[in-house]
């Protein structure tokens, strides 16, 4: 007899179920399954607009942005958001390569470097792959002090549009690099362009 301060333990089988016979499933079942096409969602702009001295800012680091569109635009407005920064934009074979039946990107918008410092010791790589194809930079504008200080411009099959240096000192040491020809490139000064 059990009292209230026993307890009873009860024991017990508990019962044997038979598994669920499903056929023969693949040990994977991904490998039964076809993928789904991805879609590759073109980039329209990149906005760096956190002080260099911050956290996620784009300052010092190597940003490369994939399947840029056309009128792609890059904004660097924040003072020194953009500091050191090299920037890979690629169209075409190392880019974004349009669907058949899809024209080629001909422009791409604005680099815009608004702010004091904004791009300064940056590097620009715009490279244009598709044949046949030249791309046009429509703007390309240094708005502050230094904003452009010793910007390098590398560009591959690529026609400037407009180039503001307001004042022309946010463009002090700053150069562009046509590499269309890679064994005879040319090299001006972002000044030259104003």
């Amino acid at each position: 007899m059990a009292n209230s301060n026993s307890r009873l333990l009860l024991q017990g089988s508990a019962p044997i179920v038979n598994p669920v016979n499903f056929g023969s499933l693949p040990a994977d079942p991904s490998s039964t399954v076809p993928p789904l096409p991805t879609i590759a969602v073109p980039t329209t702009e990149l906005i760096c607009d956190i002080p260099r001295r911050l956290a996620d800012t784009c300052a010092l680091t190597t940003q490369t942005p994939e399947h840029l569109a056309p009128f792609f635009e890059l904004h660097c407005a924040t003072p020194e958001g953009c500091y050191g920064t090299t920037f890979n934009l690629f169209y075409g074979e190392y880019g974004v390569t349009p669907a058949a039946g899809v024209a080629a990107p001909t422009e791409l918008e604005a680099l815009s470097f608004t702010e004091a410092n904004a791009g300064a010791y940056a590097t620009v790589n715009l490279y244009n792959f598709f044949p046949g194809n030249q791309l046009k930079a429509n703007r390309i504008e240094c708005k502050d002090v230094n904003a452009c200080y010793g910007l390098k411009l590398n560009l591959y099959n690529v026609d400037i549009g407009d180039f503001i240096c307001d004042p022309l000192t946010a463009c002090t040491d700053c150069t562009i690099t046509d590499w269309t020809n890679p064994l005879a490139a040319v090299t001006t000064t972002c000044l030259d362009l104003v």
